[in-house]
């Protein structure tokens, strides 16, 4: 191998290794803080236990410097109620057509229920007549429901 090849392999190598250390000191720090938070809330600490600022210096500095930034927090997604999703399937049924499935539902709504809640959702206006089941899911293939027309009776009665 020459020389200058072995040289640049090396130095891919070293970058490599100072960019691994900053990830696994990034994850000891975030394990470290979900520990210090555990023991805050059993009330056992009171003060902070994470390392001193001078042992991110032993670090090599391009380690430090590589390791990503913290993200932001970013708050959950807030969970539909079943009776949300059912006002929310009632309002875009004129825009859905005759026959669909909950993949034309889900493309109309501006949220994403839980999966079993849409389902639940969609089986509480079949009983209710407001929806008939054209065909069972079947593998890959989802329940298919039909409006029903007003005045007109349901398919299964």
């Amino acid at each position: 191998m020459p020389r200058d090849n072995f040289e640049r392999y090396r130095k891919r190598l070293e970058d490599q290794l100072r960019t691994d250390m900053g990830l696994l000191y990034e994850a000891y720090l975030a394990k470290l803080r979900a520990y210090q938070a555990v023991e805050r809330l059993r009330g056992d600490i009171e003060v902070d236990f994470l390392p001193a600022a001078d042992f991110a210096l032993q670090l090599p500095a391009a380690a430090v410097a590589a390791s990503p930034a913290a993200p932001s927090p970013v708050e959950p997604p807030r969970r539909s109620r079943s009776y949300e999703v059912i006002d929310a399937v009632e309002a875009v049924l004129d825009r859905l057509p005759e026959d669909f499935d909950r993949f034309d539902v889900l493309a109309l709504l501006d949220f994403e229920p839980r999966r079993s809640t849409l389902l639940e959702a969609l089986h509480a206006l079949t009983r209710h007549g407001v929806l008939t089941i054209v065909r069972e899911a079947a593998g890959r293939q989802p329940i298919l429901f039909r409006k029903v027309a007003a005045g007109s009776p349901p398919a299964d009665a």
